[in-house]
């Protein structure tokens, strides 16, 4: 049973022995549903709250519209958002960023970039979260150029981009075949002491493979193993697939031992 179930669970019981669930109940039970996607049984919590006179604070608002957000329904979040500023309660960062990244997935970047000069106007410490949401929605709508104008405003506000941004990045350039600029943002998270994860590798590899790279995939993988950063299935499928589209059974059957040397469990796309 999940954490939303078992909090179900444990209200449902409340109600049935005649204790009535309180403000922290109630919240606590929205945050579950909203970050499960569970918007209707959130909204008739939230609207049972209501009834009953218990106020929702900043943070139930919050955990509502991060859920509206992640479902792609923006127009219920910033109703939700409207209603809060309206009852005197002050939106604060993890709202503004739950609503950018919300704009940055349907992309309304536009939007998002606006909302994010309100969050400065108003004084909002920004956060790296809210950053690499619209880094990531611009790298995705191919925006690399505003991009990395918004990386560089960043660092005049006192914050610096860190391995996701990074990585972010790096896969906007291997999409585009800019793999020299690609490879260059490895060595730069690098040399700023951050520690690339295997999805950082991972995109890497993908982005050599698929520019016909496969001397520097391997090259790639084989530094991956001497500094002791494990590889996964998704690492060793990228060039493995491209050995085989070029119908080299040989170094594919290879690279396979070699996986599963490394005691790497090989995945469905295996």
């Amino acid at each position: 049973m999940g954490n939303t179930e078992a909090a179900y669970k444990l209200f449902d019981e409340m109600e049935s022995q005649k204790i009535v669930p309180d403000f922290v109940a109630y919240t606590a039970l929205i945050c579950g549903l909203s970050q499960t996607g569970k918007m209707v049984e959130a909204e008739r919590l939230f609207n049972e709250m209501l009834k009953k006179e218990l106020e929702p604070d900043e943070v139930t608002y919050t955990a509502f519209i991060d859920g509206y957000c992640k479902s792609g329904e923006m127009k219920k979040a910033f109703s939700l958002h409207n209603q809060m500023v309206q009852i005197g309660l002050t939106p604060n960062v993890v709202t503004y960023t739950a609503l950018a990244d919300g704009l940055c997935k349907c992309g309304e970047l536009d939007t998002a970039n606006e909302l994010l000069h309100e969050m400065c106007r108003k004084g909002l410490q920004l956060n790296i979260c809210t950053y690499n949401s619209i880094v990531n929605g611009l790298c995705k709508a191919g925006n690399i150029l505003q991009a990395i104008r918004l990386m560089e405003e960043m660092q005049e506000a006192g914050m610096y981009p860190d391995t996701i941004t990074y990585t972010t990045l790096m896969d906007a350039y291997c999409k585009t075949g800019e793999m020299v600029k690609a490879h260059g943002l490895l060595r730069e998270i690098l040399d700023k002491g951050l520690q690339p994860t295997v999805v950082t590798f991972n995109v890497l590899m993908n982005g050599f493979c698929l520019s016909g790279m496969l001397e520097e995939g391997e090259r790639l993988l084989k530094w991956m193993l001497e500094k002791g950063i494990m590889p996964n299935a998704t690492t060793y499928n990228s060039i493995m697939k491209q050995y085989c589209v070029r119908n080299n059974m040989r170094t594919t059957t290879e690279i396979y031992r070699d996986m599963c040397a490394q005691g790497v469990i090989p995945d469905s796309n295996t």
